[in-house]
């Protein structure tokens, strides 16, 4: 039997390529496909740094926006085929998907996942090499940069990874199709983590070694030929557990406002929210996922 009390770790956004990791302050950052940190989000102040870069990847920019001014900082790749995911790092963008309108050099694509940091999109058929546009609420903007349409194969995919829980330090096994067999090229990423470091590749198989501090949320590999999302979560016990002691993970989209909460007997120091059949919820100090306790 478990000694310690189940807690069934539920991610509480839409999106989990928005969850950020233990900071003081609610942050989401953002790398593009070289690794470079193009934007840090203060979602608790509502605002973001965008950075840019020069040819020789010295920091040349530095422009600190509203989230809620529409503005794009980059992309997860560089390059893609039609039919690959990219995703599109920025501020201001619609949490409705249809309501944004992205124009790869003037082709329109399908948006199948937005927040107001990121969007994902697929490269649409018929696109060619050059700016990436968005449109939503009335405004317009284009991207820093180019993106470059390559006529090889299609995308790498995910199909599934293994575990699908675990702590830092472990290693973690990727299937689906179209990963580079230099494994230099491939690179993944939990949620807006630290990339993995990756220690052997296949077409069809991606062995991971996970760093140290982890989140929760979907698992993206960039290879040259695009992005990859997977449609299933990784979670990580929150601080203080392990994984013998997690019963269940799952997904939760919060409902707000908060209409009751009240101070655990069990830590003072922690704000609940009640739901029906006694279950509690609460946000973690450390991490911010939702966790269940009964």
């Amino acid at each position: 039997m478990k000694t310690l009390r189940a807690i069934a770790v539920l991610v509480a956004v839409a999106l989990d390529l928005m969850v950020p990791a233990a900071h003081a302050s609610n942050i989401v950052y953002a790398y593009d496909a070289l690794g470079r940190l193009i934007q840090a989000s203060n979602l608790d102040a509502g605002q973001a740094v965008l950075y840019g870069y020069d040819g020789v990847g010295n920091i040349s920019s530095q422009q600190v926006v509203s989230l809620a001014t529409l503005a794009v900082s980059g992309f997860s790749a560089g390059q893609g085929a039609p039919g690959s995911q990219l995703i599109i790092d920025g501020t201001g963008f619609s949490t409705t998907p249809g309501d944004n309108v992205v124009l790869f050099n003037g082709v329109p694509a399908t948006v199948i996942a937005a927040s107001q940091t990121q969007l994902i999109v697929l490269v649409p058929p018929g696109a060619t090499s050059g700016e990436v546009s968005v449109h939503t609420g009335g405004s317009t903007v284009n991207s820093p940069g180019k993106f470059n349409i390559n006529g090889g194969a299609a995308g790498p995919t995910i199909t599934g990874f293994s575990p699908t829980l675990a702590v830092g330090g472990a290693t973690l096994t990727i299937a689906g199709t179209g990963f580079d067999t230099a494994v230099f090229n491939d690179k993944a990423q939990i949620g807006n983590g630290a990339w993995a470091a990756s220690v052997s590749a296949t077409a069809n198989t991606l062995v991971t070694h996970l760093p140290a501090k982890l989140w929760d949320g979907k698992v993206r590999v960039v290879t040259p030929g695009g992005t990859a999302v997977s449609t299933s979560d990784f979670f990580t016990p929150p601080t203080g557990y392990t994984v013998a002691t997690i019963g269940s993970t799952g997904r939760l989209t919060p409902v707000l406002p908060r209409t009751s909460a009240f101070l655990s007997p069990i830590n003072p120091f922690c704000r609940y929210l009640t739901v029906p059949r006694g279950i509690c919820l609460r946000w973690a100090s450390l991490r911010p996922a939702w966790q269940v306790q009964h």
